[in-house]
């Protein structure tokens, strides 16, 4: 971490740091208010804190730590089992005296050493990915399919998720289930049912529980644990090995073990587990993919029907081979249908739902956007892949006149809008207004599926971003106008081209999106943040 620190991350460290080592209650409830509100924050203090050992292990490195005790043991068979410690807005704060120290030595480095002497902190980095869900309710941090999984404390309360971990590991679990991911090797497991399939890549793979641990010698098991810390393992193809205490089993196919509160164990008892299964996941995913299915296409139709609705593409194709999709607001001109131009068809949000797919830097759609306009929404479900450019574009005039708008996502993740304003050449800053941008993507969001809206009215000037049915940022034009559509790109612009050198790739004259879009719309108004926020619920993945 180099003495550079921004003022919100400094903030963090400070609260925390009063929170815990001083007992200030009221930088306890400051701190835990900000985590609850802003997923941005948790990821940041994740960041800053997420490894203590490492931590630990580089201020040692440095010299700076070197009166340390030694590290903690491993974990063996003959130690007891206990849940690690997690940073979360419901969690107690529950440190090690390393980590104490190394958190309070991490503060005065900050704010006392020069850049030279400072000490980085580690990177965290996705260890899994939630491959899938149905009908998950997720306490604290909503998740969708796609999501990639950071370390740390999770907690479904009811549905059915798979989780592929980075080592080939996956996991189905049923909620009522609380875990933590402790890396791509290693889950601490709470309480409910899970189904473990793992390849010989991931052979040691490590299921713990507050009583004991599993280690997959390569197989396909499943374990159910009771909040009272009963429960069942069953070996459904392989081998795995039990610890408990200085004991070790090894269970192989169809074998199964049962266990009560305390961890003793009793081969001759075990229930019926009812393990999750691939099966049943299918079928539930089937079932309440017709669902929502219904669900969106009845919010879809009603908000197509609105008399403020310029555009409004489903992106459901009547044959593969089209290359042409049709705009569904009501009364919309046959002109104003858009046509595919590279781009290819693709699977969108679920299984049924089609979607357009970026690849190539001449991939686009082309379509032609009627009038000039007072207020704007624009609104779209899309799948970044890769932020390759400086601009990457969503919606784009090929001509530009006083008026005309930009709506693009940026290299670094932030949404933009721009507004010409006819002042200058739009190829020169003079020609902007300004650009209104807020954060709304990460690398973490690249493979999953995110609502993007903007709205905009040119009464006021205010233009505000959301991100999932959420106000992520807003700002106001100085010299508000009329917003002017016309002929335009979506997921590319008239002036890109085939890169053919390393400058051409580098030029912002690139804008070409990588990824994939399942439904655009644009009304000639501004949609409530409420509105926004339920249109969001009806049709999230």
């Amino acid at each position: 971490m180099n003495e550079d620190l921004s003022g919100s991350d400094l903030r963090l460290l400070k609260l925390l740091h009063a929170a815990r080592d001083d007992g200030d209650e009221t930088a306890r409830a400051e701190l835990n208010a900000w985590l609850r509100s802003s997923p941005p924050t948790r990821a940041r203090l994740a960041r800053l804190l997420v490894d203590e050992r490492a931590l630990v292990n580089r201020l040692r490195d440095e010299q700076l730590l070197a009166f340390l005790a030694p590290e903690p043991l491993p974990f063996s068979a003959a130690q007891p089992v206990s849940p690690p410690s997690a940073l979360l807005p419901r969690a107690k704060w529950a440190w090690s005296a390393a980590a104490v120290l190394a958190l309070g030595l991490f503060i005065a480095l900050t704010l006392r050493f020069s850049p030279a002497s400072a000490v980085a902190a580690p990177e965290l980095m996705p260890v899994a990915v939630l491959q899938n869900q149905v009908e998950a309710v997720w306490r604290d941090i909503p998740l969708t399919a796609g999501a990639a999984l950071l370390p740390g404390k999770f907690a479904l309360e009811s549905g059915l998720v798979a989780i592929e971990f980075n080592n080939g590991a996956r996991v189905l679990i049923e909620g009522p289930a609380g875990f933590d991911l402790l890396s791509q090797d290693h889950v601490f497991f709470y309480s409910g049912r899970l189904g473990a399939e793992v390849p010989p890549p991931a052979i040691g793979f490590t299921i713990s529980t507050p009583t004991m641990r599993v280690v997959d010698l390569g197989t396909r098991f499943g374990l159910s644990l009771s909040p009272e810390g009963t429960g069942v393992v069953r070996v459904e193809k392989g081998e795995i090995e039990i610890h408990k205490n200085s004991r070790q089993y090894n269970l192989r196919e169809g074998d199964a073990l049962a266990f009560d509160r305390d961890g003793e164990i009793d081969p001759a008892l075990f229930p019926e587990a009812l393990i999750p299964s691939e099966s049943d996941l299918g079928e539930r995913l089937a079932s309440a993919g017709s669902r929502r299915d219904q669900r969106w296409r009845r919010a879809f139709s009603r908000l197509a029907e609105d008399a403020a609705t310029l555009l409004a593409f489903d992106f459901q194709p009547t044959r593969p081979t089209d290359r042409s999709v049709s705009n569904l607001a009501l009364g919309a001109p046959r002109q104003t249908s858009a046509s595919l131009v590279g781009a290819a068809w693709t699977e969108g949000r679920w299984p049924g739902k089609y979607a357009v797919e970026f690849r190539g830097p001449a991939d686009r759609l082309r379509l032609q956007a009627p009038g000039t306009h007072r207020s704007l929404t624009l609104l779209c479900w899309l799948r970044v892949d890769s932020l390759p450019n400086e601009y990457n574009g969503l919606l784009i005039p090929h001509d530009y006149q006083a008026g005309s708008i930009q709506w693009m996502i940026r290299k670094d993740g932030q949404i933009r809008f721009s507004l010409h304003n006819g002042l200058a050449s739009p190829g020169s800053d003079r020609g902007w207004d300004k650009h209104i941008t807020a954060p709304a993507l990460s690398p973490l969001d690249f493979g999953r599926w995110v609502f993007l809206a903007t709205t905009y009215d040119s009464a006021t000037g205010l233009v505000r971003h959301y991100r999932d049915g959420r106000s992520i940022g807003s700002d106001k034009f100085s010299r508000p106008l009329p917003a002017v559509l016309g002929s335009m790109g979506v997921g590319n612009w008239a002036n890109s081209r085939v890169a053919t050198s390393a400058s051409d790739k580098a030029s912002s004259n690139y804008r070409n999106l990588v990824g994939s879009l399942d439904e655009l719309t644009v009304l000639s108004r501004a949609l409530t943040p409420e509105e926004l926020a339920r249109y969001y619920e009806f049709g999230q993945p």
